[in-house]
């Protein structure tokens, strides 16, 4: 679905990496970690965020400045799923669940630009951390 929304996949070379890693057409990253099950969770965002990280560090290493987002998805509908948004924000992960999915297939019938969608994420995100902060 990420394909074509826009993004492309980035090949994986060790096994401990994100579930998925993809970059868009203005050289933006975002890391994926899936979950189905509400007992994940927490692991599964902790890994998000050391993985994230990490990945900041080596570009930095490196000199590259390369924009990194940060996606945590769900199977389970947003109700289902009880999360603390105050420390998603501090974290600075945006969580996906099956409401959110749905609605993305429905955009491929008119898909947007991928940066444009990583942009509106990330604005999302600081609004979110404005209103709870």
């Amino acid at each position: 679905m990420l394909f074509l929304l826009g993004f492309s996949p980035a090949v994986q070379v060790e096994s401990q990496a994100p579930d998925l890693i993809v970059a868009t057409a203005g050289g933006k990253l975002a890391l994926v970690e899936c979950t189905l099950k509400i007992a994940d969770f927490q692991n599964k965002l902790g890994k998000l965020v050391d993985r994230r990280n990490a990945l900041l560090t080596a570009l930095e290493a490196n000199g590259q400045a390369i924009d990194v987002s940060a996606f945590l998805v769900c199977a389970l509908p947003r109700a289902q799923v009880a999360v603390d948004e105050a420390r998603l924000n501090q974290l600075r992960v945006i969580l996906l669940c099956k409401d959110d999915l749905v609605q993305a297939f429905t955009q491929l019938r008119s898909p947007r630009d991928a940066d444009e969608m990583l942009s509106t994420a990330a604005a999302k995100l600081a609004q979110q951390k404005l209103t709870i902060g």
